[in-house]
């Protein structure tokens, strides 16, 4: 299953997240891909999940959070949205 990072480089909520995203228990079987939204390439990635903010977190089927949160509250969210998903 996949998990989309959504962030820009310079945005410092963006790497708070990245700190938060290691202290969680992410399952095995979640693969967790970083999309740099300010590159060219990802463009269609913007539009298609219809980005407008980020950091944003988006599960393969549409599940999605954006902003930040308690790192508990990350992990009650990819727990319960990643239940659904397997």
């Amino acid at each position: 299953m996949k998990l989309f990072k959504f962030y820009k480089p310079d945005c410092q909520p963006c790497k708070f997240l990245d700190s938060v995203l290691r202290t969680l228990d992410i399952p095995q079987d979640v693969e967790v891909i970083p999309i740099n939204i300010l590159e060219e390439d990802n463009a269609d990635f913007v539009i298609e999940f219809k980005l407008s903010a980020v950091p944003t977190l988006v599960f393969e089927n549409g599940y999605r959070h954006q902003g930040m949160m308690p790192s508990h509250e990350f992990q009650t969210w990819l727990n319960t949205h990643g239940e659904r998903l397997r």
